[in-house]
């Protein structure tokens, strides 16, 4: 930050201004705007489908950067997210989680999840046999 003095007193600002729209800009010049337009139709359909949460949470944070527009608070990227979860992992989710809870919980909790699913079908196939 520099000192801004003016009138006997100094006032602190940042030097580098807004970092979410300096961000916007180096996308736009270095992404051009077919790239961009790829990786957000492919938020758009991005589901969990057969990728491990570690996999679907990797691209989902990543094709997200390209969807700003569609995800544009916490809130709406936590809904977004689970909702395109595998199903019995979403459920848990919805249970165990309230409109509070920030993304990244979201998260570490869908690992939880899946790790107890995991666990469960172990069991059951052992039982089974």
């Amino acid at each position: 930050m520099l000192p801004l003095v003016g009138f006997g007193r100094s006032v602190s600002r940042p030097l580098y201004g807004d970092l979410g729209r300096i961000k916007n800009l180096f996308e736009e010049k270095f992404y051009n705007i077919a790239i961009r337009t790829t990786h957000m139709k492919d938020f758009v359909k991005l589901v969990q489908g057969d990728k491990t949460v570690v996999e679907y949470t990797l691209e989902f944070d990543l094709l997200s950067k390209f969807a700003g527009d569609l995800v544009p608070t916490d809130f709406t990227r936590k809904q977004k997210y689970v909702t395109r979860l595998d199903a019995t992992i979403s459920q848990d989710l919805k249970i165990i989680t309230d409109h509070g809870t920030l993304y990244k919980k979201v998260v570490e909790r869908a690992l939880i999840v899946e790790e107890v699913e995991q666990q469960i079908k172990k069991q059951m196939l052992r039982m089974s046999v």
